[in-house]
């Protein structure tokens, strides 16, 4: 509990004050280890979570979780470098890759995760640097809009297949209860599952250009999907 207070007033804080500095030394020497394999794990190029894909929409994502955290973890370490002087965008990168490798799943709820842990790294990068600093600079460079558009659509195809899964073979997951697989079943269903596949293959078709392009087309989709009476 008080290592958790730590860590959450350390989080919340615009800077550190000596003693809150001093208290998240010690925890973060406390577990150095554990940052080092963060900081080797960022450092792969590609990550394998242990997600058994067969199970469709049951799937556990034990990986969801401790990535967070992870990029928490990292940004009080970027915290501390700063308080100390010694910059931080060694940890501020760690977390943006972080965020990267998550994004090479292919599950939606992974894609979510990427854009958690990179909101993280980049509240604190604006709170930390000057735009025009080389440390800014330096994160900038090591963005890729293309990577994360890549990934979208990788769980998009996802999405579609386990939904077409479902549509065509019922319920694997043991996730719906006896009157929504009966609904499901339905043969009237299968007009549903087209129009399903025909609207996320236009979802697929608009991520792969940048949002600022695309952003009334996905508007006017958003609209037309939530008209829909289910």
């Amino acid at each position: 509990a008080k290592e958790n207070a730590i860590f959450i007033k350390a989080l919340g804080a615009e800077t550190l004050d000596p003693a809150d500095a001093e208290a998240l030394r010690v925890l973060l020497g406390k577990h150095k280890e554990a940052f080092a394999l963060l900081h080797k794990a960022a450092a792969m190029a590609d990550c394998v979570f242990p997600i058994n894909y067969e199970d469709g929409m049951a799937a556990l994502l034990p990986h969801v979780a401790p990535t967070i955290l992870a990029g928490k973890y990292l940004t009080l370490e970027a915290a501390l470098a700063r308080f100390d002087g010694n910059g931080t965008s060694e940890s501020a990168l760690a977390s943006l890759a972080l965020a990267r490798g998550v994004r090479n799943d292919a599950i939606l709820v992974s894609q979510l995760v990427g854009v958690v842990v990179q909101g993280i790294a980049a509240k604190d990068w604006m709170r930390a640097f000057d735009e025009n600093s080389a440390d800014a600079i330096a994160l900038a460079a090591s963005l890729d809009p293309a990577s994360t558009r890549a990934g979208l659509v990788r769980s998009l195809y996802t999405e579609i297949t386990a939904a077409v899964a479902m549509f065509l073979h019922g319920d694997t997951s043991g996730m719906l209860g006896e009157e929504e697989r009966r609904v499901l079943q339905n043969p009237m269903r299968l007009q549903d599952a087209a129009y399903y596949v025909d609207k996320m293959s236009k979802l697929i078709e608009l991520s792969q250009r940048p949002y600022g392009e695309t952003r009334a087309e996905l508007e006017a989709l958003e609209r037309d999907y939530s008209a829909m009476p289910w």
